[in-house]
């Protein structure tokens, strides 16, 4: 019935995987991590991505310059995300067509890469 294959739990070498992070190198990060674990793409992704957050190392706070951040106007920021959002919901819970769906999704992919790309380069 049970599977008598053992469980191993495998010791990870944090301290390489967070050099590669603190030099903004993940994909090296995943690469680390899936070489010491065996572990899959999917798997390596989601503990390195875990890993980045609980060191507090998440996207715009590895800031590039040190005052980048405090002539933002962040209000205005988490609108653009807020407004992105809601019709992203929109979208998906409309009674559209497919192909519609995607024409808009599409549109809507466009809008959030502006948002990213200008919040992408504070950091």
């Amino acid at each position: 019935m049970g599977s008598n294959r053992k469980e191993t739990v495998m010791e990870v070498n944090w301290e390489a995987i967070d050099d590669y992070l603190k030099r903004n190198q993940k994909i090296m990060a995943v690469k680390e991590y899936r070489a010491q674990t065996h572990a899959g793409l999917r798997e390596a992704k989601t503990a390195v991505d875990l890993r980045e957050y609980n060191l507090g190392m998440v996207g715009f706070l590895r800031l590039k310059g040190q005052n980048s951040l405090d002539e933002v106007n962040w209000q205005q920021e988490i609108d653009k995300l807020m407004d992105f959002t809601r019709k992203f919901i929109a979208v998906m819970t409309s009674n559209e067509p497919r192909y519609a769906k995607l024409v808009e999704l599409n549109c809507l992919a466009g809008e959030y890469r502006q948002i990213s790309d200008y919040l992408s380069s504070l950091v």
